[in-house]
């Protein structure tokens, strides 16, 4: 960057419509087009490289955000997991079938935690259900 100061504008932005800007730049208008259309099924989300799986593995993980930062000097957002939450199951479910459909996802590549596992990833203190889905965009199916 080459003021020292963010534009101001940003500030107008809530998280949510910066994490769609980053999603919209890095994998097209299409997707954050469908998720728009689709908001009532979702309350959050997010694009990212790092699986929840991969805590686990905290030297993988740091290579994974190593490799986040170099692409973020270029200008890139490299990512390819959706991640999202929703209030209920029923929700999460749908979101994923038409993901499915729109060929954003493959069916074996989505996955929907349970209400346990959803609970310990978000804080005992929130209600929802994490989905995570590796998105297509890249390499669209014919």
């Amino acid at each position: 960057m080459g003021d020292k100061q963010l534009p101001e504008a940003l500030s107008k932005y809530t998280l949510q419509q910066l994490q769609l800007e980053l999603l919209r730049r890095s994998k097209g208008d299409e997707i954050v087009a469908w998720l728009l259309e689709h908001q009532s099924l979702w309350t959050a989300v997010i694009l990212d490289e790092i699986e929840f799986d991969c805590y686990q593995a905290l030297a993988e993980c740091r290579v994974l955000i190593l490799g986040k930062l170099l692409s973020t000097a270029s200008n890139r957002w490299s990512a390819d997991y959706l991640y999202f939450t929703t209030k209920d199951r029923k929700s999460a479910e749908e979101l994923c079938q038409l993901g499915v459909e729109s060929n954003f996802w493959d069916e074996d590549e989505v996955f929907t935690y349970d209400e346990v596992s959803s609970r310990i990833m978000l804080g005992y203190s929130q209600a929802g259900y994490v989905t995570v889905a590796n998105l297509l965009l890249m390499r669209r199916r014919k």
